[in-house]
């Protein structure tokens, strides 16, 4: 229970600073935060035939 006490807290606290930063804060950090899910699946497909390789390559399989 001591642990969704403070998460409770963390939670409320952070919600508050969310709101004193502003709007324009929040509209930024949320247009950067998606702007970055394009380089992350970009990232990610052009991750993905190495890892197959090396999942291919383990010895002992």
């Amino acid at each position: 229970m001591e642990s969704a006490s403070v998460a409770a807290t963390a939670f409320a606290f952070s919600f508050w600073m969310v709101l004193g930063s502003g709007y324009g804060a929040v509209y930024q950090g949320t247009a950067l935060l998606l702007a970055g899910i394009p380089v992350y699946l970009a990232v990610t497909a052009r991750a993905a035939p190495l890892r197959r390789r090396a999942a291919g390559a383990r010895p002992g399989r």
